[in-house]
């Protein structure tokens, strides 16, 4: 910084001439959780309050919610984001193998919270670069030659085209559904701050 700059509000200076920048961490994980085979299904769990009448068996003093899960059927329908309202989770699950105590699919919940979305805006550099961090999370059958879910080269990228996730989706948006759509894992992207 030069003696007297103005951050306008974005950075703070921590020592003469230095500005620490508020920044956004952007992270992207290819997870192949492999969760007790590769017969694996993504689920989108959201917690939502009982439809029943208050004092009625279902919701006998009003309080009752309960965990509404959406299985993510295809890459094109797969993109979702966080949502603290709903207090959103991503199961990842073997729908062929059961808990020997709850009696449900063996999973792996993914949880993302109190993130916001990308906050660079629109067709700007930083946000062409980082198409993969749009939104919370994508879900792509696996394939062992995609190995850059956030593109090859993140920083030196124009981002157009992208190499990545987005142009993944749109090579297979919506492949013929199967009873375990992404076995042998998924990609999953999450912006951080």
């Amino acid at each position: 910084m030069l003696p007297g700059e103005d951050t306008f509000g974005q950075g703070t200076e921590a020592y003469p001439g230095v500005n620490a920048h508020i920044h956004q961490y952007l992270f992207c994980l290819r997870p192949d959780p492999n969760i007790d085979g590769v017969e694996n299904t993504v689920f989108q769990v959201d917690a939502r309050p009982a439809a029943d009448a208050v004092g009625t068996p279902g919701n006998c003093y009003g309080n009752g919610f309960y965990a509404d899960k959406t299985m993510l059927a295809t890459a094109g329908t797969s993109i979702s984001d966080s949502d603290a309202l709903k207090s959103r989770t991503w199961d990842v699950a073997n729908t062929n193998k059961r808990n020997s105590y709850s009696h449900k699919s063996v999973s792996y919940k993914l949880v993302s919270r109190g993130a916001p979305p990308l906050l660079p805006k629109a067709n700007r550099l930083a946000w062409k670069r980082a198409d993969f961090a749009r939104p919370t999370i994508h879900v792509t059958k696996y394939h062992d030659d995609r190995t850059h879910p956030a593109d090859r080269h993140v920083p030196q990228s124009s981002g157009v085209p992208s190499e990545g996730l987005p142009a993944w989706i749109a090579a297979d948006p919506d492949p013929q559904k199967t009873t375990s759509p992404y076995a042998g894992g998924a990609h999953v992207a999450a912006p951080a701050t």
